[in-house]
């Protein structure tokens, strides 16, 4: 049974209670009840004892006893004492740390302006300002309420862990790919001011102290390969022969995937249209055969730089687009290669 004692360091103008005060139990009490005893005995202490109600600190173990005390308190209808935590109440007496700059202060209006200067430096955000800008304020505003959403859900986990779980959204928020997540690579290699990526050009302007050995590394490790650009050493033409080659190269792999894929579409499609014979012409053994000849240099060939990068994604934990890409086509290689092979591994 729950049982209340006075604190022993009163001051001695104040009169000490030294009895304990029992609260018998029933197994018919239910919350409510037991909170409407334990307000009466307190309101008997104090009328006992000459203190007044709205004087007095009734200091509760958890929060969440608070509510229902309170509620107790209004049915006696008289002057409530202040019905706090220790917590709450230290909360209340003295002041609270002010946060540092860019730092999550629980105001929408003082965050938002943060989440707008932090935005400044990605140069996919200053792109959507100057294109739309009531898209960037609504970005802004879901960042904000993510932001405190995730300072809540921190406050809810053990103080132990909270940095593992700071720590695991900041991995998820790197496996982010695209322009954003190269940019967050850049700016946090130190003495990174700002970093501009552009995926279209294949281009990343870095502003800040960072040697660029370090920037190289941290863009390969974040899935991408990458070099150093000196000034004057390659010029406009080059670049441009480059990317063309590199284009003709594309070319020429989809040209020669799309003829070996277009045999193996219409053996496997045919065979589902009986009015096409096509089970007469290519019986069903020989069409797999001759669909698994056709479909290897597709996938293992045309598809290999996917595969190659989502490797790096692998290896880097930072999974993104191409990790998909190679996780279907390898997946449905992988099966019509045993369905094919081995056949009597599937159940009929």
């Amino acid at each position: 049974m729950p049982r209340t004692t006075s604190a022993p360091d009163l001051p001695p103008s104040l009169p000490r209670a030294t009895a304990t005060v029992d609260f018998p139990l029933l197994p018919a009490h239910t919350s409510a009840a037991i909170w409407d005893g334990v307000a009466r005995r307190a309101a008997q202490w104090l009328e006992a004892n000459g203190l007044a109600a709205r004087d007095a600190v009734l200091l509760l173990p958890f929060a969440q006893h608070l509510q229902p005390a309170r509620l107790a308190w209004m049915k006696l209808s008289r002057w409530q004492p202040r019905i706090e935590t220790t917590r709450s109440l230290a909360s209340a007496l003295g002041p609270s740390p002010l946060p540092q700059a860019r730092q999550i202060t629980g105001d929408a209006a003082i965050d938002a302006l943060a989440a707008r200067a932090l935005l400044r430096s990605q140069s996919w955000a200053e792109a959507l300002r100057e294109q739309d800008p009531r898209a960037h304020d609504a970005a802004v505003l879901r960042l904000v309420e993510s932001a405190h959403a995730l300072a809540r859900e921190a406050t809810l986990r053990d103080p132990a862990r909270r940095a593992a779980f700071w720590d695991d959204g900041r991995l998820a928020l790197a496996q982010q790919g695209g322009v954003g997540h190269l940019e967050r690579a850049l700016l946090a290699v130190p003495g990174v001011s700002q970093a501009s990526v552009n995926l279209a050009t294949e281009r990343a302007t870095v502003r800040g102290v960072a040697d660029a050995a370090t920037l190289v590394a941290a863009i390969d490790k974040a899935g991408y390969d990458a070099r150093v650009i000196e000034a004057g050493v390659q010029s406009d033409d080059e670049a441009v022969e480059k990317k063309d080659a590199e284009r003709a190269e594309l070319k020429r792999d989809l040209i020669v995937a799309t003829a070996l894929a277009l045999p193996v579409f219409v053996l496997e499609m045919g065979g589902h249209v009986p009015s096409l014979g096509m089970h007469e012409l290519v019986p069903p053994h020989i069409s797999v055969l001759i669909q698994f000849v056709l479909a290897t240099p597709v996938v293992l060939w045309a598809g290999w730089p996917f595969f190659v990068r989502a490797a790096a994604s692998v290896m880097n934990r930072r999974l993104n687009m191409f990790s998909l890409i190679a996780l279907g086509t390898g997946a449905a290689y992988l099966y019509s290669l045993v369905a094919t092979l081995a056949p009597a591994a599937f159940p009929e």
